[in-house]
């Protein structure tokens, strides 16, 4: 389609017109009006009128995908993938290194797949959650190498489970850690993991553990809710 704009401003007018063709306006306008009132509504217009709309909800380092939708009659032209596009633009070089969101329905993953989109990793009882939930990165983190030599390499480990539970297994995941420079403890990119906070995570210098717990126990000054997230590493 021609002439579609993207509005990180959108006006009240442009909620009564998602509000006379959106599936379930009953449950997703306070939804879509408390983000509009947060600045997070993101809105597509053709002659100022509003046929797509993204509701974010902003965490800390994280932007959640509330709701998003485009006008029935003009689905399947593209139009999401415009507004996700300039949505992450906007987002580039900031301190929000993901997108995140759950499937709703469940079959919507499969949309969401083809726009980048990953699932959260499943627990050792690939019981994780009911939910399909995913992330796309969209700022440089620290990026998972299992393949590492540990040979005097810093690196983190993460197991896909409690402490208690993972005694003798081999850690699910590793990343090669990287400083800013020999001083300093803060990362050159950090590390972002859509784990859970009760899974172990282990930090060493080559064969010599620094420091392992279950994530939450890790950094207790980390104010980071929606994800295992490290841009400084603690004191061992």
């Amino acid at each position: 389609m021609e002439n579609i704009k993207i509005s990180f401003k959108p006006t009240e007018k442009n909620l009564y017109e998602i509000k006379s063709w959106i599936d379930y306006p009953e449950s997703s306008m306070s939804t879509i009006y408390n983000c509009y009132k947060n600045s997070s509504l993101i809105v597509a217009t053709v002659d100022d009128i509003a046929i797509a709309y993204y509701a974010l909800n902003i965490k800390e380092v994280s932007v959640f995908i509330s709701l998003a939708e485009v006008k029935t009659n003009l689905r399947g032209n593209g139009i999401g993938k415009l507004v996700l596009n300039e949505i992450e633009k906007n987002l580039q070089h900031s301190k929000f290194k993901t997108l995140y969101l759950y499937c709703s329905p469940k079959e919507s993953q499969f949309y969401w797949k083809k726009q980048g989109f990953d699932y959260f990793p499943e627990n050792s009882k690939k019981n994780r959650t009911d939910k399909v939930e995913m992330f796309k990165l969209i700022n440089p983190v620290l990026q998972i190498d299992n393949g590492i030599s540990i040979e005097g390499e810093e690196y983190l480990e993460v197991w896909n489970d409690k402490s208690c539970y993972v005694e003798s297994q081999k850690p699910s995941w590793k990343w090669k850690i990287e400083y800013l420079n020999a001083e300093s403890s803060i990362l050159k990119v950090p590390f972002v993991f859509f784990g859970d906070r009760n899974w172990k995570i282990r930090w060493s210098r080559g064969s010599t553990i620094l420091k392992e717990s279950d994530y939450k126990y890790f950094d207790r000054r980390n104010e980071v809710s929606e994800c295992m997230y490290i841009e400084k590493m603690p004191n061992p």
